[in-house]
């Protein structure tokens, strides 16, 4: 695994120091959340699930999240058989790709330029799904990239914003996957005027390991390789542009519309590997479990956040698809880009082809389509 995850290791007692970390977070998947859980089933007392996430940090540290209500420092060392110098210990808690109902007293930033209508479409723009009959729920996400499946472009984001079926829809009309709209209800999209994409495609787990939340729905409107950066100011992508694996330490950069993080916002890999809880709500509710995820530092992503994609710092490659966080810390957590591409069938790359503006325009009168995970109006359910 180390070979191929952890390119970025050149020496050998690198390598060693690794493998001994990536047996440590093997040996202790066994008392990581199941599956498939519930919040209130995570929290219980009568659960042992008080190791909630594990990644590589720097300096090749083991970081363990526990729950201090359950165990003490001194506990969790005991437990797992290592000592400070082989751990970095931190209170833990699930991370969440949830709905949220604004709340007035805190600065936030629902709309702005990231939600003004974009055609072509570009990354980091607000988007949602809608389902059949242009049924919209009143939230938003971001587009993290546009891909090419087979020749035709479109918009990737999250599963849980243009798709619905890693959260169960978040009790909103499900699957919301037949359109994507531009923008997003929240902020004025309507279906079917404001459709850019339709019939997004996921990748579902199920009750197994989750990898990415997903999803790539064909465009209906024209879209352009480009990221929306601060002020509104549309940067075009290189044409060596693809799909890669980050090195731990490297700086990274996001395009989306967090409420908090509604700039474009830096950042560096803080973790490579990493074995997270997920859940769709911090007030109870499905949890997942994710494996082989990176992490950044805090302060980088806020509800709405959810789909928009993390790049290099120079714009030259895709890095991972952020669709959950720590609300407390703004800590991100983002599938693989290369996992992106492998389970979706598509590829972030630039195309070869002619002009930097590739449009693909389907002959369907569409209409088509923030937590962490996902933003919600004031109308709709909080959880």
């Amino acid at each position: 695994m180390a070979n191929t995850y952890y390119t970025w290791m050149h020496k050998e007692s690198d390598i060693r120091a690794v493998h001994f970390l990536l047996d440590t977070i093997a040996s202790l998947s066994k008392y990581m959340p199941p599956t498939v859980t519930t919040l209130g089933e995570l929290k219980s007392s009568s659960g042992s699930w008080w190791i909630y996430y594990m990644w590589i940090a720097p300096g090749y540290k083991l970081v363990v999240g526990y729950d201090p209500n359950k165990i003490t420092p001194a506990g969790a060392l005991e437990y797992i058989g290592l000592t400070p110098g082989d751990v970095i210990l931190r209170e833990g808690q699930p991370f969440f790709m949830l709905p949220l109902s604004p709340i007035q007293e805190q600065p936030m930033q629902m709309c702005g330029y990231r939600c003004n209508v974009y055609r072509p479409a570009i990354a980091g723009i607000d988007i949602f799904g809608c389902c059949e009959g242009c049924n919209c729920p009143n939230a938003g996400c971001s587009i993290g990239f546009i891909g090419n499946k087979a020749g035709t472009n479109g918009v990737v984001s999250a599963n849980h914003c243009i798709y619905g079926s890693i959260c169960n829809c978040f009790g909103f009309c499900c699957p919301y996957n037949k359109y994507v709209v531009q923008p997003s209800p929240l902020c004025g999209g309507t279906c079917p005027s404001s459709v850019i994409a339709h019939d997004a495609i996921t990748y579902d787990f199920d009750g197994g390991t989750w990898y990415v939340d997903a999803a790539f729905a064909p465009a209906t409107q024209p879209v352009q390789y480009a990221v929306l950066d601060e002020g509104g100011v549309i940067k075009p992508l290189p044409s060596t542009f693809r799909a890669r694996d980050p090195t731990l330490g490297e700086s990274i950069v996001k395009f989306g519309r967090g409420v908090w993080t509604f700039s474009t916002r830096q950042s560096t890999v803080q973790g490579i590997g990493a074995s997270v809880t997920v859940c769709c709500s911090p007030y109870g509710g499905l949890c997942r479990q994710f494996a082989d995820q990176i992490v950044s530092g805090s302060g980088y992503i806020s509800p709405g956040d959810s789909g928009s994609g993390t790049y290099a710092s120079d714009l030259s490659a895709a890095i991972g698809l952020n669709f959950a966080g720590n609300l407390a810390t703004g800590e991100g957590i983002m599938a693989r880009s290369v996992l992106v591409e492998r389970y979706l069938g598509i590829s972030l790359a630039v195309p070869s082809a002619p002009p930097s503006m590739l449009a693909v325009l389907a002959g369907i009168a569409a209409a088509a389509g923030i937590g962490i995970g996902i933003v919600v109006g004031s109308t709709a359910p909080t959880g």
